[in-house]
């Protein structure tokens, strides 16, 4: 009995493996373009089969909110405000990826003439059907199926909207003791999504910067929130010190800065 409880669960851990993350998407989640009303753009989403057997995979689209407590909250289909999946449409509704193959989609997009939003988004979500597999051990047969998926998001900036910019607020400054690290949760309350990342000095009670940290460059859209971490390389020992936090946005090259005092326990 126990030698079947170890083959059945070598076999069980075998098949996860095999079948977890079957089809992936090999390029960014966040696909970001710049248009003007009346103008199309297109999407090239990759596509890779890391198994050796076919799948069938299905595109969807959906829309979505952006909530600082919840992250994405998905939506029926132009049912949020600056849903742009209306003007989407797609080659296909569903592929066959043989074992191992690459391929890519294009998507199609086109922005009515009388568009005069400043940013909107959707979202295309990358799903493949369930891989079914019977284990036989004994008297015991197990099926068990999996199906992965992947939610690209399509993100528009209207390029005639002057004021279609991003303007990142710091929200909330904490230190994780556990980590050893800042945390910085910024809040998009302009009206364009883009890139960001921060330069972070922190200055002790002499004024001295005894630690510069960049940090990895997030894709931010409006009304989203994202947390900043920057691992500090010194013990606090209930000292007092100066953060200052600068955020660069790639798209627009606009710097948002703030300095905090915190004493760190």
């Amino acid at each position: 009995m126990t030698m079947q409880k170890v083959i059945l669960t070598l076999s069980f851990a075998l098949l996860f493996g095999n079948t977890f993350a079957q089809i992936i998407v090999t390029n960014s989640l966040n696909q970001a373009f710049v248009a003007a009303p009346g103008e199309i753009r297109f999407v090239d989403i990759s596509l890779q089969n890391t198994s050796p057997a076919s799948s069938k995979v299905k595109f969807s689209l959906s829309d979505y909110e952006n909530s600082c407590s919840q992250g994405y909250v998905y939506k029926d289909v132009g049912s949020t405000l600056n849903s742009i999946a209306s003007w989407i449409s797609l080659e296909d509704n569903e592929i066959i990826l043989l074992g191992k193959e690459k391929a890519t989609i294009r998507i199609k997009i086109e922005i009515p003439s009388n568009a005069d939003q400043s940013h909107g988004h959707a979202c295309l979500f990358v799903t493949n059907e369930p891989v079914i597999n019977e284990i036989n051990e004994g008297k015991v047969v197990l099926n068990i199926g999996m199906s992965t998926r992947f939610a690209v998001n399509l993100l528009y900036n209207n390029s005639t909207v002057e004021i279609s910019k991003p303007d990142l607020q710091v929200q909330n400054i904490s230190f994780n003791q556990k980590s050893n690290s800042l945390e910085a949760q910024y809040v998009n309350i302009g009206r364009a999504s883009d890139r960001f990342s921060c330069k972070i000095e922190v200055v002790d009670t002499s004024g001295a910067v005894i630690q510069t940290i960049n940090t990895r460059q997030q894709v931010i859209q409006p009304e989203q929130c994202r947390i900043v971490e920057a691992p500090l390389n010194f013990e606090p020992n209930d000292q007092l010190y100066t953060f200052i936090l600068v955020a660069r946005t790639e798209i627009s090259s606009d710097l948002f800065g703030i300095a905090h005092d915190m004493t760190l326990k």
